[in-house]
C-alpha cells in the first residue's frame, strides 16, 4: 500500500493525460488480487495476491484524492467529504459481507465489482488536468503546512483504526464493560455506521454552515476529546462506551478531507505533495494500532488506554491549532485599489475579495 501511495503521485505528475489508462489498468490488477487470494495456496501466492490488492489500493487512493481536488475546484471540500463517505460506507459493509458470505464467494464479489467499475472507466472519457500556472497563493512555508498536515493525518489514521481495531476487545472485557459478543460487535458496528453517516453529513455542512478546513478539523477532535474523557471516566459503564463509540464515529468521520481541503486552501495538491501526504497517513495506519494493541495487552486496562488515546488527540488538537496560525500569517495582504482625488486628498479604498482562511 505504501508503495503505490508513493507511485501514485509520481505518475500524476509525469503522466498529464495518460491517468486515466493507468487506472483502468490498475482497477484489473486489483481485480485479480482479491480473486486470487482465495486461491493462493503457498505463502509465495498470497504476498502476490495481498501486494497487488495493496499497491492497487495504495496508488488508487492517491489518485483519486488529487483528480478529484484537480476537477472539482468549487465545492472541493464538498466532493471530498462525499468521496470519502463512500469510503466509510464500504468499511461498515465490508465486514457485513465477508461474515455473510463464503469466504471464497466474498473475494469474488469484490473482484466481479472491480472489473465492472475498470469497465465503466475505460468507456468514459478522460477528464484534463486543469492548468494552475495563475494560482498567485503564497507558498512561502507551504512544506511546513505540508508537513503539518502529515502529521495529523499520521496520529489521525493510526488512531482511527486502532480505535476500530480494539473497540471489540474493551467492549467485551470481563474487568470492563463485560459485553456479550453480539453487543460488543454491536458498538464496533456503531462506531463505522456512525462515522459513515458522518461523512455523509460532513458536507452539507462544510457548503451550509461554514463548517470547513480546520473549523471542520478542530471540532471533530473536540467530539473526539470528549468521548474518551468519558471512556476515562466510565470505563465499566456498557451505555457509555455506546455514547463513546458514536461520538468517536461522528468526530473521526470529518478530520481526514477537511484536513486535505484546508491544505489545499493553503497549496496546490500536486502528485508530489499527495505522495507525502498518503505516506504520512499510511504510516500513521501501518505503526499506531499494532503499538495501542500492544499496549493494551500489556497494561490490560481501558481507562489507562483512553487516556493514552486521549493524549494522542489532544496532539493533533495542537498540530491542528499550529496549522491555523501558520495559514493566518500565510494571507496575502488585502489588495487595495487607492485613487487621490486632488481636491480633497481623500483616500478611497476599495478592498478585494480575498478567501477565507481556515
Amino acid at each position: 500500500y505504501l508503495g503505490g501511495a508513493v507511485v501514485g503521485g509520481v505518475v500524476l505528475e509525469k503522466l498529464a493525460g495518460g491517468t486515466h489508462r493507468v487506472l483502468v489498468g490498475l482497477t484489473v490488477l486489483a481485480g485479480a488480487g482479491y480473486a486470487g487470494l482465495p486461491n493462493a495456496k503457498n505463502l509465495v501466492l498470497i504476498c502476490a495476491a495481498a501486494g497487488c490488492a495493496g499497491f492497487t489500493e495504495g496508488f488508487g487512493d492517491t489518485a483519486t484524492n488529487v483528480l478529484l481536488i484537480w476537477l472539482t475546484k468549487t465545492d472541493m471540500e464538498f466532493y471530498l467529504h462525499a468521496m470519502h463517505a463512500g469510503f466509510a460506507v464500504g468499511a461498515f459493509f465490508g465486514p457485513l459481507i465477508l461474515n455473510t458470505l463464503p469466504y471464497d464467494t466474498s473475494f469474488y464479489l469484490l473482484s466481479t465489482f472491480l472489473f465492472a467499475l475498470a469497465l465503466l472507466l475505460s468507456i468514459t472519457t478522460q477528464p484534463s488536468r486543469p492548468q494552475s500556472p495563475t494560482d498567485q497563493r503564497p507558498h512561502t512555508t507551504g512544506w511546513a503546512m505540508t508537513a503539518l498536515t502529515m502529521s495529523i493525518l499520521l496520529l489521525y489514521v493510526g488512531l482511527e483504526q486502532g480505535y476500530g481495531g480494539l473497540l471489540y476487545t474493551m467492549s467485551s472485557d470481563s474487568q470492563y464493560a463485560n459485553m456479550t459478543e453480539a453487543t460488543a460487535s454491536g458498538v464496533t458496528m456503531t462506531f463505522w455506521g456512525t462515522m459513515a453517516l458522518g461523512r455523509v453529513l460532513a458536507g452539507p455542512l462544510s457548503t451550509h454552515c461554514g463548517l470547513v478546513g480546520m473549523r471542520m478539523v478542530l471540532t471533530g477532535l473536540l467530539l473526539m476529546i470528549t468521548s474518551f474523557v468519558l471512556q476515562f471516566t466510565y470505563p465499566d459503564q456498557p451505555l457509555y462506551l455506546w455514547i463513546c463509540a458514536s461520538l468517536q464515529g461522528i468526530g473521526q468521520a470529518p478530520i481526514f478531507p477537511a484536513t486535505v481541503a484546508a491544505l489545499e486552501h493553503h497549496r496546490p495538491i500536486t502528485g508530489s505533495t499527495a505522495t507525502a501526504v498518503m505516506v504520512g497517513s499510511a504510516s500513521g495506519g501501518i505503526i499506531l494500532p499494532p503499538l495501542l494493541a500492544y499496549v493494551y495487552g500489556t497494561i490490560k486496562s481501558t481507562r489507562e488506554l483512553a487516556a493514552i488515546l486521549l493524549s494522542l488527540t489532544g496532539t493533533v488538537a495542537g498540530i491542528a491549532l499550529v496549522f491555523v496560525v501558520m495559514s493566518k500569517r500565510e494571507l496575502p495582504p488585502t489588495e487595495h485599489h487607492i485613487e487621490l482625488d486632488s481636491q480633497d486628498s481623500e483616500i478611497e479604498v476599495f478592498d478585494s475579495s480575498i478567501p477565507e482562511a481556515d
